[in-house]
């Protein structure tokens, strides 16, 4: 799209959140399909959708007046799909949720673990507790002859 979201929904780059709101839904009545049911008004509304969607959000508002690109095309937004991070902060924070997920798995793994150890344990032990029952049966059976 050649046209900036600001132009879009008739507004001013100081606009507040409430002022793009107020737009917004004044160009959604305006223009919905429903309401409208002219052959541009789809794709009309569309762009007003898109307009929204970026600078209703103040983050994605704040990367679009930084980048002046949609947002969620921003190919540094994602420190994930890019391979590169914007600061040390994203750099840290991917990290720590490497190291969350690497804790997760391994907790998981250890709870696995112990229930397997615990479940062989316990049936071993009845075993052993059962054959040494029948040993001492047999043993004073055979002794008090």
């Amino acid at each position: 799209m050649n046209k900036k979201y600001y132009q879009i929904l008739n507004i001013p780059e100081t606009a507040t959140q409430d002022e793009i709101k107020k737009s917004y839904r004044k160009l959604a009545k305006q223009y919905h399909p429903d309401v409208n049911p002219g052959a541009n008004s789809e794709a009309k509304m569309k762009e007003i959708n898109l307009a929204y969607e970026v600078l209703g959000d103040p983050i994605k508002r704040k990367q679009y007046d930084q980048f002046g690109t949609n947002p969620t095309q921003n190919p540094y937004q994602s420190t994930q799909q890019s391979g590169y991070y914007n600061s040390a902060s994203d750099l840290f924070e991917e990290l720590l949720r490497q190291q969350q997920r690497q804790s997760q798995y391994y907790s998981q793994y250890t709870r696995q673990y112990n229930r397997h150890v615990y479940q062989v344990n316990s049936g071993s032990l009845g075993r052993y507790i059962f054959i040494m029952f029948l040993l001492n049966f047999i043993l004073r059976f055979l002794f008090s002859w």
